[in-house]
């Protein structure tokens, strides 16, 4: 088959003509070849790096929101004991109408639902904050009832408290160790 008249220059130089032509064209195969397995090695290397370095962020920023978190539940259960053993002693009439003083603190749990790894939160612990959260709100509302026709319930108070004791402070610590160790064998310096 003929080659069309432009293309015919082609053709003598891929034809042996003499020893340094077959060199020539080897070497180059060599170096292309050779440029493709850089590119793919460097590449392969660097989605390696990238994703190393994405999950140890992702592991630094779960440990210092699970930390906020596991502080303000702390602080927010602590405060609903006191206010609830306050109640009982016979205090009442310091409750009433005063419904912004005691509320719970929720800065950390509402930056938790915009956060990208809120995930990483063990789901006992996320789901015993939000049961936690919700009942002693409602309990809350109504220690400082205008009519004082619904009291708190004391011993529900205490049980919700008891049960986030019980499941979701041991998950956070848990979780927030095994984030520390982990970030510590990266060597990444964490604080408390």
């Amino acid at each position: 088959m003929a080659l069309p008249r432009p293309l015919r220059f082609i053709r003598p130089l891929f034809l042996p003509r003499d020893k340094n032509n077959a060199e020539f064209w080897l070497s180059h195969a060599l170096v292309v070849g050779s440029t493709i397995l850089g590119v793919y090695l460097a590449a392969a290397a660097g989605y390696k790096v990238g994703m190393e370095l994405h999950s140890v962020r992702s592991d630094r920023e779960s440990y210092y929101l699970q930390l906020a978190l596991l502080a303000e539940v702390t602080d927010n259960m602590r405060h609903v004991g006191d206010w609830s053993e306050e109640y009982l002693t016979g205090s009442k009439a310091k409750f009433v109408g005063r419904g912004e003083q005691y509320r719970l603190e929720t800065y950390v749990w509402d930056a938790t639902s915009r956060s990208e790894v809120a995930f990483q939160v063990p789901p006992e612990a996320l789901t015993g904050i939000r049961r936690m959260y919700r009942q002693l709100s409602s309990e809350l509302s109504n220690l400082s009832d205008d009519t004082l026709t619904t009291a708190p319930d004391h011993h529900q108070i205490q049980r919700n408290l008891a049960e986030a004791r019980q499941t979701v402070l041991p998950a956070l610590t848990e979780s927030i160790d095994a984030l520390r160790t982990r970030l510590e064998q990266s060597g990444i310096a964490v604080e408390d």
